[in-house]
């Protein structure tokens, strides 16, 4: 099991980290979850001061009607970077009871499983990397009812106290283990006491402590004190009963409340008839009261329902948190002199699922976790602080300025990291290569591809199918470009394979990669502000023709974005256009090689006031429909958003949000993705300051995504309405005062989480967006120790392109649409689908769509983290290395003949087969092998009979039914013949094996007898190794009276 055998210190005064401050306190929460069996009875986190080896925490179900639909036992809760488990070494068909310390005293903490139907125990020893020590030992007592573990001797290890019907029975660990095993002696038998009366403080936990300050530990249980006087003499006081006091739920702990060495027992009181207010109370031992009330720890208005007690900023001072029923978590930090007078700080989770069962250190990173049982469900939930965003534009080798007038990110070398382009708007393009820990270094220079370009508009994508990502730079009026990548990381100039003639001074607005006619190869349309738009049909990777009439864009309309997209997801692309002179076009694609003009009935133009200048859109799914949802960002009148309704009637698409925002401050470009990790999309708004009246600079906007099925986007936002306002109290880092213009949120450091890359220019006014002055780049990196999320990774073994793919990932009881952009205009994200999945302890479902129409599925669960997909269109590669017999020629034999199968797929296998073919009937006979994985497995084949032959092929499939066959060309065969007169043992040549065969082998091993033919010394080799010997005659001896 995985454990930590070195644990961060905590220091209380750790900037922005420490567990008490509230800067912790304000950060937003994201989700980890796992189902967990039916039943569970309890739950406990093992204190930070004393971990344990077994996991972070436990689940218990002790079955104590012993149902026979239910399995008791202890699951133990780890977790790594993306996802939390709760695994159980054993369970059992009986009631138990538990109780957890450190038994083998090692400073880690065990756990002891007693049973409540026979007086046995067994123990639970973690281990620092390896399983658990799991071992049992009878009881010298009853069956437990309870088990309690202290040291009762005051000797450094850890007894067990041991309740039944009748009795407490005391035992004394021993000084010696064995084998790493404890054991334990009797030291005295005590009456099982009951309250008198029904008692509010009775509890059957055992609490044990010095409670009267003698340095000997006493216990109590049952709502009755047992105070140590000597070895094994125990006095009983009845604790005082309190009417109106409420024992705690789970309180199995004590502490020293006030510093004066003694540990306090603490309950509830309410206080007040109507509005009750709630105190929760130290009481300290008296010899007169037993234990009297001392001081308030806390007086709140909502009920007090859980209490934790444990060193949580790991000072040396037990901490005490207490939890009221609406949610809110008061902290306590521990001193030298106690609690007492200690003011608690408090933090608020609007989480109602399930009960918390504790808080912990999950991620060791310095902030508290929140677990929670839901015993509805059966699932256990983490709620864990969300890191924030830190600016590490320095660190990532980005302190750089440019006017950014487009970005675009793919992986053009193949490494597995993100790389982007930027138009700089300069003498030079930057082309920053991903390095390892989310750095970046620009060698465009070296790649070729640093040439000044006026665009604003680029875009990745492989025309050629080689496996490498090209790339196409549009040009305003100097001229387009596209690099050809050579794959060694530099790239060519192909742009004479455009074969574009722009006519003029006709203006490249937006770029978009996208397999318009299905046939395996990218085409490209490129937004035209002056004219027509273009659509560059690709002819097999080797040029482009131009036939944007031809396909059905004909009109003029001054286009501004101009994006591929499957609207309908029938498989075809359609396009949407932005355009200053014109309506939101939408023109729908479809087999018959034209697109069909569907403007009127895609709801997209609620007025014909929509045609100001600045106009850039950006697609995502919402509400989790399945279908791409747009948004469009106006820079100088109002943005959009809209929801696709999938045609349930109506329109395609339907207005939801129009507003221009106070209209004080541009707006370029806009991201969707769900930064704050609840599992609905969110939208972050860039905003420069150089339109209207206002020139400060302002914050970028972040709307969280809802169950309205879209972002709640407000309509009066105020001048400095920003970031701050709507997102700084739930995401720290946010708020940063910069003009920015093209937001990118990918996963650039690929530790689960996303990151926002700014690439930022200030236009220099609001009627010309192609220019602008050069801005700071920013690279924001989100700062999470754990991420409830998939990423999905597309891989190709034809090595055609992923752009225009479509995923769709159920989880949370919806199904959420992404694609892989060909490019929106200004921006074009990376080809790896990134998906929160919010509360969901994993995916239900994944479905791809390939742009050529294939459609792959994977069932769930599919668990947060990185997810592989690979479209295969090839069957595996078989490769025969050891031939059955170890060659086509073969002396007949009673066994088959093996040899080795070499099979390679990057799939899965779906079925692998040897086919045994009879020549004169033509009868095949097939045996199946367990091959699910490339390997290489041994294959049989039976023997032909003396003078006999037979043929033999393989074939094999991989788990998306692509098949291959061995050898390759239907027809033909392995061919297996024997030699005449000869057959394996059978020296007489009666055509059987029987003890005549072992005579004469004697006689040949004995040289005795006639001289050997040499078909007698074929027949005598059974292992075929050349010589007659002791190996061979075992051999024959095996097969006399088996049939042969």
């Amino acid at each position: 099991m995985k454990k930590y055998s070195n644990r961060s210190s905590v220091t209380l005064l750790a900037a922005g980290l420490c567990l008490f401050s509230s800067i912790a306190m304000a950060q937003s929460k994201g989700t980890l979850s796992s189902a967990v069996p039916d039943g569970i009875s309890y739950a406990w986190v093992f204190p930070q001061n004393s971990p344990s080896y077994l996991g972070e925490a436990a689940l218990v179900v002790e079955n104590p009607n012993g149902s026979k639909n239910i399995s008791s036992g202890v699951w133990f809760v780890e977790a790594d970077g993306y996802r939390i488990t709760a695994s159980n070494p054993e369970k059992y068909n009986e009631p138990i009871r538990v109780a957890h310390a450190d038994l083998d005293m090692d400073g880690w903490q065990d756990v002891l499983v007693a049973f409540r139907n026979r007086s046995a125990a067994r123990f639970f020893i973690g281990r620092e990397d390896l399983d658990p020590l799991i071992y049992e030992q009878p009881l010298p007592s009853g069956p437990a009812w309870n088990i309690g573990i202290g040291d009762i001797n005051s000797d450094g290890l850890n007894d067990l106290a041991v309740l039944d019907s009748s009795q407490i029975t005391i035992l004394l660990q021993d000084k010696e283990l064995s084998a790493g095993k404890a054991s334990f002696s009797l030291l005295v038998r005590l009456a099982t006491l009951y309250p008198t009366r029904a008692n509010p403080l009775a509890s059957d936990r055992f609490l044990f402590g010095d409670y009267n300050g003698d340095f000997r530990t006493d216990f109590i249980v049952n709502g009755w004190l047992f105070l140590n006087l000597a070895p094994g003499q125990f006095t009983a006081r009845e604790l005082p009963y309190r009417g109106d006091a409420q024992t705690i739920s789970r309180l199995d702990q004590v502490m020293d409340a006030d510093g004066d060495g003694k540990p306090e027992l603490f309950y509830v009181e309410s206080t007040g008839a109507g509005v009750k207010s709630y105190k929760l109370v130290s009481a300290d031992y008296n010899p007169t009261e037993i234990f009297k009330a001392g001081f308030n720890a806390i007086t709140t208005s909502s009920r007090i329902d859980r209490v934790f007690i444990d060193d949580f900023n790991k000072d040396g001072f037990p901490d005490l948190e207490v939890h009221t029923t609406d949610n809110t978590l008061y902290l306590i930090a521990g001193t030298k002199a106690g609690i007492r007078n200690v003011l608690p700080d408090s933090l608020n989770d609007t989480w109602s699922r399930g009960t918390l069962q504790g808080l912990l250190d999950l991620g060791q990173d310095k902030l508290l976790d929140w677990m929670y049982l839901d015993s509805v469900s059966d699932s256990l939930f983490i709620r864990y602080p969300q890191g924030g965003f830190l600016d590490r534009t320095v660190e990532a080798g980005l302190d750089r300025k440019m006017a950014g007038l487009a970005v675009a990110v793919a992986d053009y070398d193949n490494d597995g990291l993100q790389d982007f382009f930027a138009i700089t708007g300069g003498v030079a393009n930057a082309l920053y290569q991903g390095q390892s820990g989310g750095k970046f270094l620009d060698v465009a220079s070296a790649a070729g591809i640093s040439s000044y370009n006026d665009g604003i508009s680029c875009a990745w994508g492989d025309y050629d199918n080689d496996g490498f990502a090209d790339l196409f730079v549009a040009g305003i009026f100097l001229p387009d470009k596209l690099f050809h990548n050579n794959g060694d990381g530099t790239f060519s100039d192909s742009s004479k394979a455009l074969r574009l003639d722009r006519k003029g001074q006709q203006r490249a607005t937006s770029a978009c990669w996208g397999d318009v006619n299905r046939d395996g190869f990218l085409d490209l349309l490129i937004g035209n502000y002056d004219g027509v738009n273009w659509l560059l049909i690709n002819r097999s990777g080797r040029y482009f023709e131009e036939h944007g009439a031809d396909y059905g864009l004909a009109a003029k309309e001054y286009t501004e974005s101009s994006v591929l997209i499957d609207v309908n997801r029938d498989g075809w692309l359609d396009i949407v256009t932005l355009n200053k002179e014109g309506p939101t076009r939408l023109l729908l694609g479809g087999g018959d090689g034209k697109f069909t003009d569907r403007t009127s009935a895609s709801g997209l133009n609620p007025s014909t006031a929509y045609k100001l200048f600045g106009q850039t859109q950006n697609w995502g799914d919402f509400n989790g429909d399945g279908y791409p949802d747009l948004y469009i960002t106006r820079a100088e009148d109002v943005d959009m958003l809209f929801l696709n309704t999938g045609l349930k009637g109506g329109d395609r698409f339907e207005l939801k949000f129009s507003d221009n925002l106070n209209g004080k401050y541009g707006r370029i470009a806009s991201a969707i993705a769900d930064f704050n990790s609840d599992g609905l999309p969110d939208l972050l708004i860039a905003r420069t300051s150089v339109f209207g009246d206002f020139y400060n600079i302002p914050d970028d906007l972040l709307f969280f995504g809802s169950a309205q099925g879209w972002p709640v986007i407000s309509t009066s936002l105020s001048q400095t309405q920003s970031r701050t306002s709507s997102a700084e109290t739930f995401i720290s880092g946010l708020a940063m005062n910069l003009d920015s213009s093209l937001p990118v949120a990918e996963d650039f450091d690929q530790d689960g989480d996303l990151d926002i890359l700014y690439v930022n220019y200030l236009p220099d006014n609001s009627s010309d967006l192609f220019h602008g002055s050069a801005r700071p780049l920013r690279y924001i990196q989100q700062q999470n120790t754990f991420s409830n999320t998939v990423t999905i990774v597309l891989n190709r073994t034809d090595r055609k392109n992923v752009v225009g793919t479509q995923v769709l990932l159920a989880y949370g009881g919806k199904i959420w649409w992404q694609t892989v952009s060909g490019g929106y205009g200004r921006i074009q994200t990376g080809r790896r689908p990134f998906y929160s999945l919010g509360t969901a302890p994993y995916a239900d479902s994944l479905v791809v769509y390939w742009p050529e129409g294939d459609r792959q599925s994977m069932p769930g669960p599919i668990y947060a983290g990185q997810v592989v997909i690979t479209v295969d269109h090839a069957g595996p590669l078989l490769t025969l290395t050891d031939k059955p017999g170890g060659s086509d020629m073969v002396i007949a034999s009673p066994t088959t003949f093996s040899g080795t199968l070499k099979v390679s797929d990057p799939s899965p296998l779906g079925w692998l087969k040897t086919i045994i073919r009879h020549p004169v009937s033509g009868v095949e006979d097939t045996l199946s092998l367990d091959a699910t994985v490339s390997g290489s497995y041994q294959v049989k084949v039976p023997s032909p009979a003396p003078g006999d032959s037979l043929y033999y092929y393989f074939e094999a499939a991989d788990a998306y039914g692509n098949q291959s066959r061995l050898p390759a060309s239907k027809g033909s065969y392995f061919k297996l013949q024997a030699l005449p007169g000869v057959f394996l043992g059978d020296l007489n040549n009666d055509l059987r094996i029987n003890i005549l065969d072992l005579v004469r082998l004697l006689q040949i091993m004995g040289a005795s007898g006639p001289p050997p033919t040499q078909n007698e010394l074929k027949a005598g080799d059974m292992n075929r190794d050349g010589r007659i010997d002791q190996l061979d005659l075992s051999l024959l001896i095996s097969k006399i009276g088996t049939g042969y």
